[in-house]
């Protein structure tokens, strides 16, 4: 399938090293993209993507990034718009680790620190990737929570900003 074989430029998977943002890039792969990953931790977990890339004909690469950091932030993006000739797509698959405790036991400084950290990453993704989707007519994938169709018990951090 070439959903996105006629398309210039590259998907972005932003927390491509997380179990939903591979699963879009080898989606993407297999539908024709290239893609530009994401990581912040963990770069070996892309190998699997980078191989994924190499057998069905498309180009792949990486790029270690902080949300939180909005410079470096917009320098990633940059890079993969001029490596790629633009981008097409932004998966939004990233964000902060979401420690599954009970409203009760989070303290409010924790709390906040957390939905900021959260809402900032999204906005300093989008902010940066913008101009990039309006040149090429593309599209924001947000991938957030579960809570959004029900409430999962201890739960109720991701479910917040959203």
């Amino acid at each position: 399938m070439s959903d996105f074989g006629h398309r210039a430029g590259a998907a972005l998977i932003l927390g491509a090293s997380g179990g939903l943002g591979g699963a879009c890039a080898r989606m993407l792969l297999e539908r024709g993209s290239d893609v530009a990953l994401t990581y912040f931790r963990s770069p070996s977990s892309l190998d699997g993507l980078l191989t994924a890339a190499a057998e069905t004909g498309r180009r792949a690469r990486t790029w270690q990034l902080d949300l939180s950091d909005a410079d470096q932030t917009g320098e990633v993006v940059a890079q993969a718009a001029a490596e790629f000739g633009g981008l097409h797509t932004l998966v939004y698959a990233a964000g902060p680790h979401v420690p599954m405790r009970h409203l009760s036991k989070v303290a409010p400084a924790d709390f906040r620190g957390q939905i900021l950290d959260d809402v900032s990453g999204f906005f300093n993704a989008v902010h940066a990737v913008l101009p990039h989707l309006r040149e090429s007519k593309g599209s924001i994938v947000a991938i957030t929570t579960a809570g959004t169709a029900r409430f999962p018990v201890r739960d109720g951090w991701s479910r917040a900003p959203h």
